[in-house]
């Protein structure tokens, strides 16, 4: 899927998929616990993500975890393109 074809998700859509993703993960109780977290860590999110995320990663492993992740979550939407 490419950048002109990909469908943005409504608020709604992505909201529910968002917390699906996170319930699948962590379960109901630890879904909830990350939202309240986020929710309440006055750190801005994007520079804590830069500082903390893809430590000790390569870029062809980040971006190979991406094309993974949206091809699931393509799969869940049922989007084919």
């Amino acid at each position: 899927m490419t950048a002109t074809t990909e469908r943005t998700l409504t608020d709604r859509e992505l909201m529910t998929t968002g917390f699906q993703v996170l319930v699948d993960t962590f379960g109901n109780v630890n879904a909830e616990r990350f939202i309240t977290l986020a929710i309440r860590e006055p750190e801005d999110y994007t520079l804590w993500r830069e500082k903390n995320m893809y430590v000790g990663e390569s870029l062809h492993e980040v971006a190979e975890r991406a094309r993974a992740s949206g091809k699931r979550l393509r799969e869940q939407l049922g989007i084919t393109a």
